[in-house]
């Protein structure tokens, strides 16, 4: 298993890749066997380098350096697979240098901080994208994205205005604290919180819309500011599309909160699908083999 300490180095700043940047991603992965990586940043037009989405990593963005080229990465869905435990779940491996990889249809688990898993039900067709963003493939025409975020620390802080004051202040330590922020946020068209429960655990539920009528690029950095999940975390933002829904689930578990992410669907069957993902959702320990 790669060093977590170095994961969380390699990109200062990471933030959720639009679905069409993940499938850039994937399209070049069939044609020569190796992508352009972006400094280790995430963006609606540059590619993701390291998905931070927990590990004491996070999720956070800034400043976009000039493309470099990576070495060749993984062609098939075993190359993504850290280990298979004995129930059957297929843990991913947390490797920020590779690009989107083909799933067999089935259970995965995501690594988040510390020794948490994710784990989640995955439909045939779908692909992982450096270990945690989890997609259709390039070739579907279905639209979505699965990934949870946080455990970087408490309390969690929101922007002034998600697109145009984007200085963020403390909204406290609980997940109701978090939720009810989020659903205040101006910007977007909001909904929530609702109180319901993923995996065995309290949630609060909240939907973001984005204006179908926005002008993003005028936003400060051109993108949306959702949140940040503790001091040091440059934050979670969003670059699109316009009229985008984001389904948010926030809730704490081992003491420590996330925030699961149902994103970017574009029909009924989008969102039914995304929403079984969520339902499928549970929380495990990585205990090391013999203890």
């Amino acid at each position: 298993m790669p060093d977590i300490g170095q994961l969380h180095d390699l990109a200062d700043q990471v933030h959720p890749p639009s679905l069409d940047a993940l499938r850039a991603v994937s399209r070049a992965r069939r044609r020569r066997g190796a992508v352009v990586i972006a400094g280790g940043l995430a963006g609606v037009l540059v590619i993701v380098a390291a998905v931070l989405t927990g590990l004491d990593r996070s999720d956070r963005t800034g400043p976009v350096p000039a493309p470099r080229p990576t070495t060749s990465i993984p062609t098939t869905g075993t190359d993504a697979i850290e280990t298979t435990r004995p129930d059957g779940v297929r843990v991913l491996a947390p490797d920020a240098e590779a690009g989107s990889v083909s799933l067999d249809g089935g259970r995965y688990a995501v690594h988040l901080s510390g020794s948490t898993l994710a784990e989640v039900d995955v439909p045939a067709g779908w692909e992982v994208t450096y270990g945690a963003f989890i997609h259709p493939n390039s070739a579907s025409a279905r639209n979505g994205m699965w990934f949870v975020a946080g455990g970087r620390g408490q309390p969690a802080f929101v922007p002034s205005h998600p697109c145009h004051d984007q200085t963020f202040r403390s909204v406290g330590p609980s997940v109701s604290d978090l939720a009810v922020a989020l659903t205040r946020l101006p910007f977007f068209e909001s909904s929530g919180p609702t109180p319901t429960t993923v995996g065995g655990h309290q949630s609060q539920f909240v939907r973001l819309r984005i204006p179908s009528n926005a002008d993003l690029s005028a936003c400060q950095r051109g993108r949306v500011a959702l949140y940040r999940s503790g001091r040091s975390d440059g934050g979670t933002w969003v670059a699109g599309p316009e009229g985008g829904v984001i389904d948010l689930w926030v809730l704490e578990v081992h003491g420590t909160r996330y925030t699961i992410h149902a994103q970017w669907a574009e029909s009924a069957d989008d969102l039914a699908t995304l929403r079984e993902m969520v339902e499928s959702t549970t929380f495990s320990r990585d205990e090391p083999s013999g203890e």
